[in-house]
């Protein structure tokens, strides 16, 4: 028996169920009151105490903000935390994720663990919130909704793209951090957000997103999103109407704009002006407001030096065409919404011949899909060759040897005659044995034809070549020229961009 004074005394199993509670005794109030008090503390309000913890550690804001559409469960040492979608995940993680380690291990303890899984329900939630919201705009952009049920018998309504979908890369990802931190409502995020890019490369897309995720914290009604085209259409409209305290409250009163394509102001003198104060009224108000353009601010043409300025003033943000790696996640994620199984070696044929923008890529599914529910026939690489053989004219062009030997030695800066020199120094062999490689690919050549070009004395040097190369581009390797490191994968599509594409 443990002698607890003066308390009376209490048994074993009693002291070791005080510890396990978290239980601090306290000499102004009886033990056993205490000790009850947190022993029969159910989960749930232990749960309670948890978000109060949390809310003391991050804010309110950021918890209504970014919890609010969470589940939490406690069971056997685990908070399992449920969130909507893996982009929740991983910013819950990255960014509160010591937060909310200290205040489980504060609650239930210092061996209790932290798990999140993707809720279904939530999931649905989530899709649902969104459908709405679509929905709202468009009743909201007809005028009435008398006026939006005669329009929808004839105009289907418009579907907003999420940032849930929004593929990742290399050539997005600054873009994309950039559009986080605007949810976060970071200190150091503008509120000023500028994409540019070519056409299809994702700027609308990651405009719209910002939308919707915003418009669920902020209010939808609260926010403006058009085009730079609707934004000069609304102002001569009212203009001429001698509506513009109207309309100068409808923008500069929102709480947050969002404008695609810019750059169709150029020319447009008293609608840039317009646009000019809108902006900066918002600006300086620390409401967010979202472009998308063709093009760096700074090579706008026609378009007023204060303008240009107010846009450098924000965070300015390249989205480039997808490269190599972005082309395999997004083929992956496009087909898998078609609903196509589509083969890893089909997935990786169309990323190594497709360069161009989203719109390419998923003009190039679409194709597939129907060629194969047409045919009929298994989705496999065979059929997508058959049916993407109109895409990829360049394949039926001949490649000589000697054609591809001048144009890889002219990517990489290296004299042809250094590839047939007996040497194996890597600034030689290195791109020989990816010279061996793209002949085996381009020029249709035999091993023994490739092998004869370089006066190798078997075929099986070309064969080893080729392995190499294969296993570079699968660990995205550099290759060592004599000029400088570069990456293997941009090498090859730089060959194959000056062969087909000229």
């Amino acid at each position: 028996m443990i002698n607890l004074y003066p308390f009376g005394e209490w048994s074993v199993q009693d002291a070791l169920l005080v510890a396990l509670a978290g239980c601090r005794l306290r000499m102004d109030e009886p033990a056993e009151t205490q000790w009850q008090r947190d022993f029969r503390m159910t989960t749930q309000e232990r749960l309670d105490q948890l978000a109060r913890s949390l809310v003391q550690s991050i804010g309110e804001p950021r918890y209504r903000n970014w919890f609010r559409d969470t589940s939490m469960a406690f069971a056997d040492g685990i908070l399992t935390v449920g969130v909507p979608n893996l982009m929740v995940q991983q910013w819950l993680e990255s960014k509160f994720g010591k937060e909310l380690e200290a205040a489980t291990h504060e609650v239930f303890g210092t061996d209790a663990q932290v798990r999140f899984v993707v809720d279904a329900l939530l999931f649905q939630n989530r899709r649902r919130e969104q459908d709405q919201v679509a929905r709202a705009h468009t009743l909201r952009d007809v005028g009435s909704v008398q006026t939006a049920v005669r329009k929808a018998r004839t105009v289907p309504p418009r579907t907003w793209l999420s940032i849930d979908d929004f593929v990742v890369g290399p050539c997005n990802r600054l873009a994309y951090e950039a559009a986080r931190k605007l949810l976060e409502e970071a200190p150091e995020s503008p509120r000023l957000l500028t994409f540019y890019g070519k056409p299809g490369v994702g700027k609308t897309h990651l405009l719209e997103g910002l939308y919707l995720e915003l418009g669920r914290t902020l209010g939808e009604t609260a926010l403006v999103c058009l085009t730079a085209e609707e934004f000069m259409n609304r102002f001569q409209a009212a203009l001429y109407s001698k509506q513009m305290t109207a309309f100068r409250k409808q923008f500069r009163e929102s709480h947050g704009l969002f404008v695609d394509n810019v750059q169709f102001l150029a020319g447009k003198e008293a609608t840039q002006e317009e646009f000019f104060h809108t902006v900066d009224t918002l600006i300086r108000s620390r409401r967010p407001v979202v472009l998308t353009l063709d093009a760096h601010p700074k090579f706008l043409r026609e378009v007023a030096p204060l303008l240009v300025d107010r846009l450098l003033g924000g965070g300015v943000w390249e989205i480039e065409t997808p490269d190599h790696m972005t082309r395999l996640a997004l083929l992956r994620s496009k087909a898998e919404h078609l609903g196509m199984d589509l083969p890893e070696d089909a997935i990786r044929f169309l990323a190594d011949r497709l360069h161009g923008n989203v719109r390419e890529l998923e003009g190039v599914l679409n194709t597939i899909n129907h060629f194969q529910q047409v045919h009929r026939k298994p989705l496999t690489l065979a059929l997508v060759r058959e049916a993407t053989k109109n895409e990829f004219r360049h394949e039926a062009k001949v490649v000589s040897l000697t054609e591809l030997e001048k144009v890889l030695c002219r990517v990489l800066n290296v004299d042809p005659k250094s590839l047939h020199a007996a040497t194996r120094a890597r600034a030689v062999s290195h791109p020989r044995m990816l010279m061996m490689y793209l002949a085996r690919r381009l020029t249709g050549a035999s091993y023994y034809e490739i092998s004869r070009f370089f006066g190798a004395k078997s075929h099986s040097t070309v064969i080893a070549a080729e392995k190499k190369v294969k296993q570079w581009l699968a660990d995205d390797a550099n290759l060592f020229s004599q000029v400088d490191r570069c990456p293997v994968r941009e090498v090859v599509e730089n060959v194959e961009r000056e062969l087909f594409q000229r």
